[in-house]
């Protein structure tokens, strides 16, 4: 029988690294003052859930699956931090001469199945042309594949250079607290480049995807 997640207190048998990922799946859409469809929002958590059952079952075949997009072929580890936001799952590959990796799956349940892999591909084209047409500094993609491309399962996914950065949350909002959303009325020109403002001097010909 599968392990389901019926709230976000049965978490607690879940190793350290997915228990609170797990918990803050179940309860972070309830934080947003809007309206929601219940039904739709508990089907996705459940199949969230699911997902990351399956990431935690995979987790010791991830580095070898890593190892296979580095040049030299080098033998990696995970870090045991994981990062997410609220649509991605983000694990850290740390080679043997110290280079680090990230690996980044959309999480599933929060963007329709029928758009994950056109989620994944536009995220690389975004990236490639914020890279070439944008002083943003964005990470080198290493890899990426869709769903179908990916020989464990985990879905369409992105492994790219992973940088230190900064959060923007203090830079752009007027306070740090979670459930603030608003944004600071005073930019300065230090929070505008923090903040990558330039990708507003980029101009299109049209409406469209990037291409």
């Amino acid at each position: 029988m599968p392990q389901t997640l019926k709230s976000a207190s049965s978490f607690t048998n879940y190793p350290l690294y997915i228990g609170p990922l797990v918990a803050a799946l179940c309860q972070s859409h309830h934080l947003l003052a809007m309206d929601i469809d219940v039904q739709l929002e508990g089907l996705g958590n459940h199949k969230g859930s699911q997902w990351l059952l399956l990431v935690q079952a995979k987790w010791a075949e991830i580095p070898a699956w890593v190892t296979q997009y580095h040049p030299a072929a080098l033998p990696c580890s995970l870090e045991q931090r994981i990062l997410h936001g609220s649509y991605n799952l983000g694990l850290i590959a740390v080679f043997s001469n110290g280079e680090k990796w990230f690996i980044r799956f959309p999480l599933v349940g929060r963007t329709g199945d029928q758009y994950l892999d056109l989620k994944v591909a536009n995220e690389v084209k975004t990236l490639r042309l914020l890279r070439e047409r944008t002083d943003i500094p964005v990470p080198d993609v290493k890899a990426w594949g869709l769903a179908d491309q990916n020989r464990l399962g985990l879905g369409p996914f992105i492994i790219e250079q992973f940088i230190e950065g900064e959060r923007l949350k203090p830079i752009l909002s007027v306070s740090d607290e979670a459930e603030d959303h608003i944004l600071g009325d005073e930019l300065d020109d230090r929070r505008h480049q923090t903040g990558g403002f330039s990708i507003c001097s980029l101009s299109f010909v049209r409406v469209a995807k990037v291409e």
